[in-house]
């Protein structure tokens, strides 16, 4: 009986592992920049707590990757425009399921974009 009811409290004591942020999703923001909204596609690829992500925005005809690390129900990215490499920046998503939102700053910059990321996959 002991037996069995330790092995019931390890089983229900033991941290859950996070669920991975692999996967496409669907981007919608807004720029402080131009005052505009936009939208593209977000793919993030990883391993255990950090992430790959390269965002696409067709219509811009950019492209910007990232690098980020996952702490709870956060994801903190570095990014940049490929083409651009001398303005990076920081984005902070909160996790909600299968949805990421946050906010986002470029390097020496004060004025805060928003962006949402939902799972289309």
């Amino acid at each position: 009986m002991r037996a069995l009811l330790l092995a019931a409290l390890c089983i229900f004591s033991a941290p859950l592992a996070a669920e991975s942020l692999t996967g496409t999703y669907g981007i919608t923001g807004y720029d402080p920049s131009t005052g505009e909204p936009y939208r593209g596609k977000a793919k993030i690829t990883g391993e255990g707590d950090v992430y790959q992500i390269t965002w696409s925005f067709p219509i811009e005809k950019k492209v910007y990757i990232g690098t980020g690390i996952r702490q709870g129900d956060t994801v903190s990215f570095v990014f940049l425009d490929q083409r651009a490499p001398e303005s990076p920046g920081v984005l902070v998503y909160k996790i909600d399921d299968d949805t990421l939102s946050g906010k986002w700053v470029l390097l020496g910059r004060t004025r805060k974009g928003s962006e949402t990321l939902k799972r289309l996959d």
